[in-house]
């Protein structure tokens, strides 16, 4: 299979914009390295935008965190981040 690099680059750029639940957790601890035109921190700002529009909280239950998305949330709900 033979692709271009502009391909590739712009399927791991919407591939990298979809937020996947392992953005949650970068959102507090990550460290990144190297981010070409802060295109990764960008992401990460808007995920935390939109977790503190939430009123999101980051739990700890022992070693283990887990995320309340929204304080109010009711069965059914859809919470879109």
């Amino acid at each position: 299979m033979n692709h271009s690099s502009s391909n590739y680059k712009s399927w791991r750029v919407v591939n990298a914009r979809r937020h996947r639940p392992i953005y949650l957790d970068m959102v507090v601890d990550a460290v990144i390295v190297f981010d070409r035109e802060d295109f990764f921190r960008k992401v990460l700002d808007e995920l935390s935008s939109r977790l503190l529009a939430l009123g999101a909280e980051r739990k700890r239950v022992g070693k283990l965190w887990y995320w309340v998305l929204k304080k109010d949330y009711r069965p059914g709900e859809v919470i879109e981040i």
